[in-house]
């Protein structure tokens, strides 16, 4: 009886930290997502003012949000 109680305290406590992992990953991809979010936005808006440094700017953003999203 002892033995299935500790095999179930631990496959619950496993299930958890997996869940746990897995909201982790999902809050950094939002945050990744919004942030390119704003790299095109900060990309439009220079090219709607004929601003090629805000256009630079958000094109660097969005790359390296891009490489993140490949890990």
């Amino acid at each position: 009886m002892k033995k299935v109680f500790t095999a179930i305290a631990l496959s619950s406590l496993l299930a958890g930290s997996l869940n746990a992992s897995e909201n982790e990953h999902r809050t950094m991809l939002m945050k990744d997502m919004r942030t390119m979010l704003e790299g095109m936005e900060q990309i439009q808006r220079g090219g709607f003012y004929s601003s090629s440094d805000d256009m630079k700017a958000g094109v660097k953003k969005t790359a390296r949000d891009i490489k993140n999203l490949g890990e």
